[in-house]
């Protein structure tokens, strides 16, 4: 039996068909992206679309909350600090970078890379010895960390490719917990793309495939004979002609190539599936899930699982609760540690930076929350207003305790009393 006869007659399961396709696709091999830095960025951010919105996604909306300088007061609480020099930190980290530039690369890095560097120069004399007058974010994927001994595992850190050398002290390096720490004698943090590397590698291969089906239009076919030898089946050579001229005219365009006319009737197999029938598409959709997982961030942000009003609200509250807060306070560590920490004046003033959540439209429904249960403990107007970020009122009403039954004020619930014998609300606390 010819060989096109018997493939005529094989049953192509979808187990071989997907097979075939797969081989035609990616020549049979499984690409499975490179366990550096430099392979995360250009597979992972610069590659892979998901990859690249769920981060950007994360960056945007984390500018909703403005970096702030605070002051911590003695009874715990804290102040917005209106005028001091460390403010112009708030602004531009160099004379060439502004602060949100900053913190998006902070933000970015941490989460493709796990390591964020900071170059933090100090003044080395004089009255203002130590302390920090810029900051330069480092290119984490291009930093070499020196290392020294047991004891002391950092001794600097260098740019590759360069003699460009920098001191342990001058190096601000933030990173994420790396449990192979010691089998790697890495003294890097742990990327995140390093658990994703497979997830990121098979939707690059989706994408693919997608692509190779645009341009392929469909999988690849075989043509064969079906050897019937009655009269008037044959073509004749100028019909054979004119239908391979009709045929090179149709693929002119086509990276398939062209295809064979035979004499007699001929029909076709198609190898392989599309990529519906492949469940591409639903794979790459899963495979978006596992990335949200990966930064701890809802799904239904992304628009998956049918997300309605209701759970996008939710979504995005746990967003900023389970990613973008706990990615922000590593920012605000980053700077409390280079510009306020290691220089004793500002440490001695109580000074932090932080971040303000309280014009977050997520987070409203939690203070709503802590406010209503404030008032049934009866907490003044103005410790509500301290704990809710807004400033003091100067009036004595505003610092009396206040009932949760009807918001009467304790020293207006005695009716009984002169006008000069009436009590202050103090009198009722004893």
């Amino acid at each position: 039996m010819a060989i096109l006869d018997f493939l005529k007659n094989i049953s192509f399961t979808k187990k071989i068909n997907r097979a075939i396709f797969e081989y035609w696709i990616s020549k049979g091999t499984a690409n499975i992206m490179d366990q550096n830095f430099d392979s995360y960025i250009e597979n992972g951010y610069n590659t892979n679309v998901d990859v690249y919105s769920i981060v950007g996604r994360v960056d945007a909306m984390r500018k909703q909350a403005p970096l702030t300088l605070y002051k911590r007061l003695p009874d715990g609480e804290k102040e917005v600090v209106q005028d001091h020099e460390l403010l112009k930190f708030a602004r531009k980290v160099n004379k060439n970078l502004n602060t949100d530039e900053f913190i998006s690369q902070f933000i970015i890095y941490r989460l493709l890379l796990g390591n964020m560097f900071i170059y933090r120069p100090t003044i080395k004399t004089g009255t203002d010895k130590g302390k920090c007058y810029e900051l330069h974010p480092m290119p984490v994927n291009e930093v070499e960390i020196l290392e020294g001994d047991w004891l002391n595992p950092v001794s600097g850190y260098k740019i590759e490719g360069t003699n460009s050398k920098f001191d342990l002290t001058e190096v601000y390096h933030s990173k994420m917990f790396n449990p192979n720490y010691v089998r790697d004698r890495s003294l890097y943090g742990m990327s995140p793309l390093r658990a994703a590397a497979r997830i990121v590698s098979k939707q690059n291969e989706s994408e693919l495939t997608q692509l190779k089906q645009f341009e392929n239009q469909s999988p690849p076919y075989l043509l064969y004979r079906e050897g019937n030898k009655q009269e008037g089946t044959r073509m004749s050579p100028q019909q054979i002609k004119e239908a391979e001229g009709a045929l090179k005219k149709a693929s002119s365009q086509s990276k398939k190539g062209l295809g064979s006319v035979l004499p007699e009737k001929y029909g076709i197999i198609k190898l392989g599936e599309s990529a519906a029938d492949l469940n591409i598409l639903e794979s790459s959709k899963d495979g978006r899930k596992v990335l949200c997982n990966v930064w701890h961030l809802p799904p239904a942000l992304f628009g998956i699982e049918n997300p309605t009003y209701n759970n996008i609200a939710t979504a995005r509250k746990a967003a900023w609760t389970d990613c973008i807060m706990p990615n922000l306070k590593e920012v605000a560590n980053a700077l409390n540690e280079c510009t306020i920490n290691n220089y004793e004046p500002y440490a001695n003033e109580g000074l932090f930076w932080g971040f303000d959540y309280s014009q977050i439209e997520e987070l409203q429904d939690e203070m709503k929350t802590r406010v209503e249960w404030m008032r049934k403990a009866g907490y003044s107007l103005n410790e509500i207003r301290k704990h809710t970020g807004a400033k003091k009122i100067d009036n004595a009403l505003m610092d009396e305790p206040i009932l949760s039954t009807q918001d009467m004020f304790l020293s207006d619930l005695d009716y009984t009393q002169d006008e000069d014998e009436k009590k202050d609300f103090r009198d009722y606390l004893d």
